[in-house]
């Protein structure tokens, strides 16, 4: 079984869009920033999603697609178990940056590269709509930060004032969306 990816319409947002979705993550060390550098510190706590949370997050997944925005779900088994949203609004000193506002997998499909091709989906959006860099409020997890870390992210140049606010212990990353040119 193979999982399959598609851009969902605003239609498709109904309240029962995420009910076999399972955002939990159970977090043992988190990056967090001291004297401008990022430390990998034992913090333990769950992280998930109640019927709330689910259901603020596919209102924000429709704000999303009324701003020109995209969405991408993967489904296994006809269920979403994958999920990815660029708002549609450039942003930065050079409107250099689209956001990734959301990025989760199922927490039993991790690690069968869902997460991959939702972030390549991504990518490929911005560098469509000619957008240098796909901007992530990062969870600090360790493996949060190991995974945009294996695709190429480093630290945002200009981290926006607003997402550090909104999620202080995130960490505000960048990743071209432009392949560099061969030397």
């Amino acid at each position: 079984m193979t999982a399959v990816f598609r851009r969902i319409t605003i239609d498709e947002l109904k309240e029962d869009f995420l009910k076999e979705f399972d955002r939990t993550q159970v977090v043992r060390q988190c990056l967090r920033r001291e004297n401008g550098v990022w430390k990998l510190c034992d913090v333990s706590f769950t992280d998930g999603w109640e019927e709330g949370d689910k259901q603020r997050v596919i209102r924000q997944l429709r704000e999303t697609l009324k701003n020109h925005g995209v969405v991408w779900a993967a489904f296994w088994e006809g269920h979403v178990k994958g999920l990815a949203s660029v708002e549609g609004e450039a942003f930065g000193s050079r409107k250099q940056y689209l956001q990734l506002s959301h990025l989760h997998v199922s927490r039993e499909l991790r690690g069968k590269g869902i997460g991959s091709r939702l972030f390549e989906l991504a990518r490929c959006e911005c560098h469509h709509r000619q957008i240098p860099l796909l901007y992530i409020s990062a969870h600090s997890a360790r493996e949060s930060q190991l995974f945009y870390e294996a695709k190429g992210c480093v630290d945002a140049e200009e981290p926006q004032a607003a997402l550090v606010e909104k999620e202080p212990c995130d960490r505000q990353m960048q990743c071209p969306t432009f392949d560099e040119p061969a030397k």
